[in-house]
């Protein structure tokens, strides 16, 4: 069983936590990193590491083929968002090698890659998000201010701002790339981390409160086992069309109890080492997904992770002799 990570970069856990998933299923196989950038620190925990083309390149889909034939690898995960409509649309080229590639179907990936779609998805099925804003209507009715800005396609919360005047709005709306301005909600933000089977069923559904964020990843966070919240999570994962494997929503409940869906990320989130902690092992439930295991057997093992376990981040490094630049 030979895992590929594409797109790696520091997610150092998460590839500790496929090779201990393939140490405690006594699976012989090992886990592979790839990334643009020799100098990725997940590459070093990795069994094998590989440089490829960066994920907008016109190589890139060949280059990422040619490697999975080349290492029999069974199952390609990506984890950053730009690379996700790339793979959307390279599927076939990349599971003809005989690979999985752990990513749902292309409309469930085009939702989550525009932020305008997935607030029009939302609304929808029924369900809540904050509105979007006309910039013109707001600029002439002077609010109601503060306003919430982010780009269309943004990630990692690059760009994204709450804007608290005309003029503010004014030079941001100038500068970002496809803006999206929305109502301003106050509240708690949740990551939720899903599990999906290959049909699309939630098997394991984990919120997680952002005490505190950094650099766009949550570095303090805790597992919250609230019903409403992963209640709506579930109808908003079956309302979508080919969801599958791992997907990562974002949700603010505000102070009156509204729960806004704001984002769906179609990968691993940073912040899912969490609930890996808490007993929700993702990886191992996909590797044995891959080998035959019931849904409804990975289902029930996941059930009991564990609620109010908090993780509080801190920085720490690699070291490498001799790397090459």
């Amino acid at each position: 069983m030979n895992i590929l990570l594409t797109s790696a970069g520091r997610r150092v856990e998460l590839t500790r936590e496929f090779g201990e998933a393939l140490r405690l299923l006594e699976l012989p196989g090992r886990v592979h990193v790839a990334d643009a950038s020799p100098l990725s620190a997940a590459a070093y925990a990795a069994h094998v590491r590989h440089t490829l083309p960066g994920v907008l390149t016109p190589e890139y889909p060949e280059s990422l083929a040619a490697l999975c034939r080349r290492e029999r690898v069974d199952l390609v995960v990506p984890l950053i968002d730009t690379e996700l409509p790339v793979l959307a649309q390279c599927r076939e080229l990349v599971e003809a090698t005989g690979a999985k590639l752990l990513l749902p179907g292309a409309s469930t990936v085009a939702i989550g890659a525009d932020k305008r779609q997935f607030a029009a998805f939302v609304l929808q099925h029924g369900l809540d998000t904050p509105t979007v804003l006309d910039p013109d209507k707001v600029l002439s009715d002077n609010g109601p201010w503060p306003v919430f800005l982010k780009p269309a396609r943004g990630s990692a919360s690059i760009g994204a701002r709450v804007v608290d005047g005309p003029e503010e709005l004014r030079f941001y709306l100038a500068r970002i790339r496809e803006p999206v301005l929305l109502e301003f909600l106050d509240g708690e933000e949740f990551t939720v981390d899903v599990l999906c089977s290959d049909r699309g069923e939630p098997l394991c559904i984990v919120p997680r409160l952002r005490i505190e964020v950094r650099a766009g990843e949550v570095s303090k966070g805790r597992t919250v086992r609230e019903p409403r919240l992963i209640e709506v999570s579930r109808r908003l994962v079956d309302a979508l069309p080919d969801a599958s494997g791992v997907l990562t929503l974002q949700c603010i409940r505000t102070r009156a109890g509204r729960l806004a869906f704001i984002e769906l990320n179609a990968r691993f989130g940073g912040g899912y080492p969490l609930s890996y902690a808490a007993g929700a092992d993702y990886p191992r439930a996909l590797l044995e997904l891959q080998t035959g295991a019931s849904p409804n057997v990975v289902r029930e093992r996941l059930a009991g992770w564990r609620s109010g376990l908090i993780m509080l981040r801190y920085d720490a490094a690699v070291f490498v002799a001799d790397a090459q630049l």
